[in-house]
């Protein structure tokens, strides 16, 4: 039987909420602050498909109630209109690209339908607050005007409602092969004595989104789109709203198989009427809402609060933990995808680094505190669909490689994030990239080799060190590139001499990286190396000679070199 793809649109209030005074005086009395429980609120639509068993089904959607075992215990129902549109890549909704999912909600105007219900839209654009009073949100004083587009009473209405919205999920179900028991018993090869059922089987499966009307969501919706029918610009402002993709973010996905049944006329259990066709179809939206009681009044795992990716130029987010506000932290950023078994996994698309502290904007309407951070690593990052989550950071970096020419030698290099210690130059609010990715580092090499001593071969072995600061810039995601200069001191000895040459150098250059995986990187440098003076001394340490001339001795041994191997980041 034709596949039916239904979505459908409903809203869950908590009744036991205590009323909240909505103050325009005290901008700081939200939801939130004020110890109020913000209930999650489950949006539902279904396709209106001119198919008959489709029309059946959508009846159900008519009488749908709320068990006492939900996650809600008290709650009020009402149903959005249906937008009537159908899934993309329908025939195997498990394998869909997140992309195009979102796309798809925001093609059919998804986030507008549950903005519209809660700011109580209309015919002409406008919007108000009424909703909240008719659900016992919270009570406004009956002097303050809902038409009122001042900034005061905008940032009020904002506070105040912000948090509330933002608790939206919005929950698509897909009702897939749907059978009669009949053709489920031919399907089976149950025997004629065990056919004691009539009536339809489907599987369902129900992809969870959370709508995320965060706070740089929610400030550009009242600064850009929000009007109560008083502003010049309202057309400009309606079609602005009208066009705006508004982000949703998939939490997870659930599969059950569901039957609507009853036992055949004749049998100990069947009932006095049979119901009809219709009926039992009508039934299927019950049962698809039964099964998404997953939902917990708990935020999703995947999704750390308000860590949500908001600007992508620089990549913005507003990170909710003290501790995890430490200037050039790394942090991953993850998506959620289906997987083929059509469970919600979490992907790691990039990595950044924070480069300033949030601060509380002094307009009142754009009180966002986001962090800005900058890519070091992996694809292209998009906003209001991808989240941020802490790393371990050591703030260590690891090089093993080969220096050729100049002071050659197997090299190693341990590199410290000097930066992570320079937030206190930070000005809060301030982006401060060229504080970022500073380095102190040390590197070693050393090289058997032979050279010749009076006209006589001798064995020669070269022991390095140096210390010196290095800066990386990420022109691109995939590769890094950067300036270093450092002071260092190299000793030779001889197999034949028990003398010890002492030798003091600086080097600088350039090196360059190409990320293999977000934390481990191709590195090649350039490098010039400068003698500042050699001494050469006996086994007791005594200075035979202040002036060594190392050039000569060990040709080749100085000016430009390059080095290349791997960085390993801890």
């Amino acid at each position: 039987m034709k596949r039916i793809l239904l979505i459908f649109t409903l809203i869950i209030l908590s009744n036991y909420l205590s009323a909240l005074n909505f103050n325009p005086g005290n901008l700081e009395e939200t939801p939130d602050s004020s110890g109020v429980r913000v209930p999650k609120t489950i949006f539902v639509t279904a396709v209106n498909s001119q198919s008959e068993i489709n029309q059946h089904i959508l009846e159900g959607f008519k009488n749908i109630s709320i068990s006492d075992n939900f996650p809600l215990p008290d709650h009020e129902l009402k149903l959005l209109p249906s937008p009537g549109f159908n899934l993309p890549n329908s025939d195997n909704t498990a394998d869909a690209n997140f992309p195009r999912l979102i796309s798809w909600l925001n093609d059919n105007k998804s986030g507008q339908q549950i903005l519209s219900k809660w700011y109580n839209r209309k015919s002409d654009g406008s919007f108000d607050f009424s909703e909240f009073h008719e659900s016992e949100l919270f009570n406004n004083h009956p002097e303050q005007e809902t038409t009122n587009d001042s900034i005061h009473a905008i940032s009020a209405i904002k506070n105040s409602t912000q948090p509330f919205v933002n608790g939206s999920y919005l929950v698509v179900f897909d009702f897939q092969d749907i059978i009669t028991m009949e053709q489920y018993y031919d399907e089976t090869k149950t025997s004629e004595e065990n056919r004691i059922l009539n009536g339809y089987q489907a599987t369902v499966k129900s992809l969870i989104f959370k709508f995320d009307f965060n706070e740089p969501v929610s400030t550009k919706f009242f600064s850009d789109y929000w009007y109560s029918g008083n502003a010049a610009e309202n057309g400009t402002r309606k079609k602005a709203f009208e066009n705006a993709a508004l982000p949703f973010i998939l939490v997870s996905v659930h599969q059950h198989i569901i039957s609507s049944t009853q036992h055949n006329p004749g049998e100990e259990l069947a009932p006095t009427q049979q119901a009809s066709k219709e009926e039992l179809l009508a039934n299927f939206p019950q049962l698809a809402v039964s099964n998404i009681s997953e939902i917990q009044n708990s935020a999703p795992s995947g999704l750390p609060g308000q860590a949500v990716v908001s600007d992508t130029n620089p990549v913005k987010a507003k990170i909710n933990s003290e501790a995890s506000l430490k200037f050039d932290n790394r942090f991953a950023v993850y998506q959620n995808q289906i997987s083929e078994a059509g469970k919600v996994q979490p992907r790691r698309v990039a990595v950044v680094r924070s480069m300033s502290y949030p601060q509380i904007s002094e307009n009142e309407a754009d009180n966002s505190e986001r962090t800005s951070f900058y890519q070091i690593a992996g694809k292209k990052i998009n906003a209001n669909e991808m989240y941020l989550k802490k790393m371990n950071d050591a703030g260590i970096n690891i090089f093993a490689g080969t220096t050729f020419n100049g002071l050659a030698s197997p090299t190693a290099r341990v590199e410290f994030y000097f930066s992570k210690l320079m937030g206190g130059m930070v000005i809060p609010g301030k982006t401060a990239k060229n504080l970022t990715s500073v380095k102190i580092y040390f590197e070693g090499g050393r090289q058997k080799d032979t050279y010749f001593l009076n006209e006589a071969p001798d064995n020669f072995t070269f022991t390095r060190g140096s210390l010196g600061f290095s800066k990386n810039y990420y022109p691109f995601r995939f590769m890094h590139w950067g300036p270093f200069i450092g002071y260092g001191l190299e000793y030779t000895t001889s197999a034949n001499s028990d003398n010890l040459l002492s030798t003091n150098f600086a080097e600088m250059g350039v090196r360059t990286g190409f990320n293999i995986v977000h934390n481990l990187q191709l590195i090649g440098s350039v490098n010039y190396y400068i003698l500042l003076n050699s001494v050469l001394m006996d086994g007791d340490k005594n200075v035979i000679n202040q002036d060594f001339n190392y050039t000569e001795q060990f040709p080749g041994r100085s000016g430009l070199g390059y080095s290349l191997g791997l960085r390993l980041m801890l």
